[in-house]
Parts: structure tokens; sequence; C-alpha cells
């Protein structure tokens, strides 16, 4: 088994080993009325999960015509022969005589002759990864919007036809000679789709952007059909590992087939008899279990009291466990209180309770979550008053949820218990996942095997997408999944790394961003080998964020014993 899974590991290590550079530019701040709020988000977001998936990314954000050139010339330097290469531009693209032009942000252009020279030829682009020999290239143009200076000149709508080299792919938000939809949320219609399929296991390139364009036109009501032209060859690239590769490993895993199969045949975590809920605060010791009655009817999560302690908290920054400058320095923090946590991660029915109760679900602002009818990978179902969860997923944790939806479940928890319940602050959140540990994983420094869900094969679990809550053995303070599964939300807004974080366990709103909000832990789509998947991890989203492996799991305030 050892020598199997080494077979598999240097696999991982062979797929992880390939160069992946890409250039990111987001483009909004056009003057005159012609101002886009969504490419801003669209490339940020799509840097995020570039960078999740082994991409070294520059992003950028309003460029003007020189930071463009030197952008896409720095980038042209930084592609490998062999490797793959990936540009993303979000912002106002136009046609003129047949050829494309990206606008960068600056002057106005009044005459269509002068756009060659002050804008961005798109084939340009494409030329210059071609000349670095990579072994892929991916071009992704979300620019097919109007012409912002159609007051002085007029254009051909949408983009013009571009034929894909060797090696390459390229893909338009829509149609030829069609305008697309900026959108009416955080991200535009197209870019809100592609991030989607980005992160479905399995996937080659091809069919991202396959399944990208047959959810943008049905989202559309066929208004909107993005466009496409590949000449791939070779072997397939996937942004993770590829089905095709995977099934041959499962071929050649008999043994671990064999375990993966038993497991399954296994049952999975039973919903928790009810525990009679504790009264008094003083009756509350660290380790023990509990779950607050509900006003309207049964029971909260189940909780365990999490005891006082000291720690170091942030990633030991080295090469062997490539943590981030996001998780340094590391500092000791002082954990002075006893405070309870969720046992599990918030679950389907659980979060469906508490929308059945308060019959609302957000706000088009704030919204707290998303249906399977919004997005397919949601288990919930329903409207409101008349929500439900896909069978056989009552257990699992709840996914598409937002920061919002999170902090909205905690109020409701305190208002329902007359308890102080509430998401917890990224000290606790770490204090209580490392359980006295100082390893990266509560049981060391190896993801092992069937110790957690994460991607496909790397933990050697077996589930292919979210498990039910409690399908892995507990830390030491009595805590599932608190590694993989689903990254989870906390209460702090986001800081780029530790510097003058607190010392104790306060949640940090000093200089905080709270334009984004932090999640902790990995998850099922995550990698062991990378940075994503470990105590330490932490990443940065919007709190209107809903993705399908984000949950969260929240604590209650528990008063200090005096003996």
């Amino acid at each position: 088994m050892k020598l199997i899974f080494f077979m598999l590991l240097s696999v991982v290590m062979v797929v992880n080993a390939e160069q992946r550079v890409a250039l990111v530019i987001g483009n909004s701040g056009y003057p005159d009325g012609e101002y886009l709020q969504n490419p801003k988000n669209d490339a940020a977001d799509m840097a995020a999960v570039l960078r999740s998936f082994g991409f070294t990314v520059t992003h950028k954000q309003d460029l003007n015509q020189e930071q463009m050139d030197k952008a896409i010339i720095d980038f042209g330097q930084a592609l490998r022969k062999d490797g793959v290469g990936l540009f993303y531009f979000a912002g106002h693209g136009i046609q003129i005589d047949q050829h494309n032009y990206l606008i960068p942000i600056g002057k106005r252009i009044l005459d269509a002759t002068k756009v060659k020279y002050r804008a961005i030829d798109a084939q340009s682009i494409v030329d210059i990864m071609g000349k670095a020999g990579s072994r892929v290239n991916i071009v992704v143009l979300d620019a097919c919007r109007n012409n912002p200076f159609r007051s002085y000149f007029r254009s051909a709508d949408g983009l013009a036809k571009m034929f894909a080299p060797r090696g390459t792919i390229i893909s338009y938000a829509t149609a030829l000679g069609q305008k697309s939809s900026d959108g009416v949320g955080r991200n535009g219609l197209y870019t809100k789709n592609l991030l989607e399929k980005i992160k479905l296991p399995g996937l080659t390139v091809e069919e991202v952007f396959k399944q990208t364009a047959t959810a943008v036109d049905a989202a559309s009501g066929g208004k909107q059909l993005p466009w496409r032209s590949t000449n791939l060859i070779g072997k397939d690239f996937c942004f993770g590992i590829c089905e095709s590769e995977a099934d041959r490993l499962r071929r050649k895993l008999a043994a671990l087939e064999r375990q993966l199969e038993e497991r399954e045949s296994k049952p999975v975590l039973k919903q928790v008899e009810p525990i009679k809920p504790v009264v008094k605060a003083s009756q509350l010791t660290p380790g023990q279990t509990f779950q607050d009655r509900l006003k309207s009817g049964g029971f909260g999560p189940e909780m365990v009291v999490i005891p006082t302690g000291r720690f170091q908290m942030g990633g030991r920054y080295s090469q062997k466990y490539n943590h981030l400058t996001t998780e340094i320095p590391v500092h000791w923090v002082d954990i002075r209180y006893e405070f309870a946590m969720g046992k599990y991660e918030v679950t389907n029915a659980e979060f469906v309770q508490f929308l059945n109760v308060i019959k609302r679900r957000g706000s088009k602002e704030k919204p707290w979550f998303e249906t399977e009818r919004e997005d397919y990978n949601s288990h919930i179902k329903g409207s409101v008053n008349n929500f439900y969860v896909e069978s056989n997923y009552e257990m699992h944790p709840v996914i598409e949820v937002s920061w919002y939806g999170a902090v909205a479940y905690a109020k409701w928890m305190s208002k329902q218990t007359g308890e102080e319940y509430r998401l917890p602050s990224e000290v606790e959140w770490e204090y209580a996942a490392r359980a006295g540990t100082e390893t990266r994983y509560w049981w060391g420094n190896d993801a092992g095997e069937n110790k957690a869900n994460c991607w496909n094969l790397y933990c050697n679990d077996s589930f292919k997408y979210t498990a039910p809550v409690g399908s892995f053995n507990a830390n030491q303070f009595g805590l599932y999944d608190t590694v993989g599964n689903v990254w989870e939300w906390v209460a702090d807004g986001w800081h780029e790394d530790y510097t003058n974080a607190p010392n104790d366990g306060r949640i940090w709103t000093v200089d905080a961003d709270d334009s984004l909000r932090v999640q902790r832990g990995g998850s099922w789509l995550d990698s062991p080998y990378g940075s994503r998947m470990n105590n330490a991890a932490r990443v940065q989203y919007t709190p209107n964020s809903r993705d399908s492996n984000v949950g969260f799991r929240v604590v209650r305030r528990v008063v200090a014993r005096t003996n």
C-alpha cells in the first residue's frame, strides 16, 4: 500500500510541477459614464481561483495603455516552453475592421483611426503567447460590451472572430458580434459561471468552457451564448487532475479501490440524539458536549466546550510546506477564556430549519445562500416557507452560503436560545483546529489516508464532493472536519498578514478590510500538497460570495468557571 501511495504521490507532484503562468486584468474605471462595475470583481475572483490551481498570477486593475503594454510584455517573458499560459481580460473591447482591441483606462479615443494606437490589439497577445512555445495557451475575453466611445465614432458590436493557433483556446463572453451582460451582482454573467465550472473536478479545459457556455445560455434565456475557438492538441489540460488520469490511477490502485468501496458501504453518520441542554453555565466543563434548546422546537448544533490555553498562530514559512506570507509572522496567542464551538460544520438540515423559521433568505445586496435552482451544487431546494434538503444530503455541511448568511444564522441562534452565538474569530478557529498541536494538521505534517475530505485521490478519501459531517476522526478537542470538507467563514475582516495581530482571542477589527472576509481550513476541492488545506490556511473572499466548497460553524459564549 505504501508503494502504491508513493506512485500516486509522484503523479500528483508531476502535475503540480507544470509551470502555469497567468495575467489577469480587470478594467472598470472608464470615464464619461462608461464605468463598469463587474470587471474589477471578475478579475479579482479569477486571480484567486487560478492561484488555487497552482498558477503564478499577475493580477492588475485599471491599467492605462502603457501599463497594459508592460504587463503583457512581462507576461510573455514569464511564459516557458511546454508550460501553460492564461490571459484573462474583463473590461471594454471593440472591433474595428475585423480586429479586436482591448480598451485601457485613460484618454478618450475620438477617432476610429486612432484605436490601434491607443488600445491593445488582442491578436498581439495571442501571438506573444504562441511564440513562447507553451503547451497550452488560454485566452479569455470578457470584453464583448458596447463601444465606450460610440458618441465619437461607430464600431461593430461585440468582437470579431479570432483563429486559435496551435495549442490555444480562445473564449469570448458571448457570440461573435454580440454584446454581453455586465451583470447585476458581483460578477458578470459569463465570468460568474466560468468561475464555477473551473472549480469542478476532472474537467478538461474544453469541457470547462463548454459547460460555461451551456450555463450562460440557460441563465440568459438564450440571449447570451459564449463563443470559443480551439486548436488544442496532445495531452488534455485540466485545471486540476483530469478525470481520465484519475480513472487510470484508480484501475492501478485496486487495493485502495476495495478500501474505498468498503468505506462507502458503511453507514454514514446519523443525526445525533438530542443531548439534554445545560441550563447553568457553571456546569459546563472543557470537552463537554451539549445542545441548546430552540424556542421554535428541537435543538441547535451540538457544541463542544474548548479549554483555555496558549499557542503559536500562523504557518511555518518554508519551501517544504509552502506556507504563504499571509500566514506570518507566527506569533503567540493566549486564550484565557473557555468558549464552545460547533462539533461539526453547520449542516443543510440545520440551515434549512433556520430558513423555514425566519422565513427570509437575505436581501439582493446581502444574499444568504443559493438554492439548487440557482446553483446546481446546492442541496437546498424549494422557496421561502418551504425549503427542504435534497435526499441523503441532510447531514452534509451547508454550502453556497455567504458570510452574511452565516452571520444571520448565528444571530438567529442567539435569539432562539438566549445565549450568545456568533462566528468564531480567526484566532479561536485556529486554536480550536490545532487542538494543542503545532503540525500542519492535528494528526501530523502528512495528509495521510482517510483523515480528511480533499480533492479527488489526494487524501485517499471516498468522497467526490462534500462528506457527511463527522465522517473522519475528531481532533483532540473533539471537533470534526476542521481541515477539508468545506472552507469555514470566520468573523474577521481581511488582513494581508499577521502584523500587529491581537495576542488574544478577540475578533481583529483594527485596520481590517471589511469588504473582504476570511475563510479557514481548506475544502474537498483543495490539495494538501500546496498551501490551501491545513491548520494555517486562510483565504479572502467578499462577504456575499457563495460557493460549492464554503460553509461555516458557530461558537457560543461560555461563562468562565471560578473554581
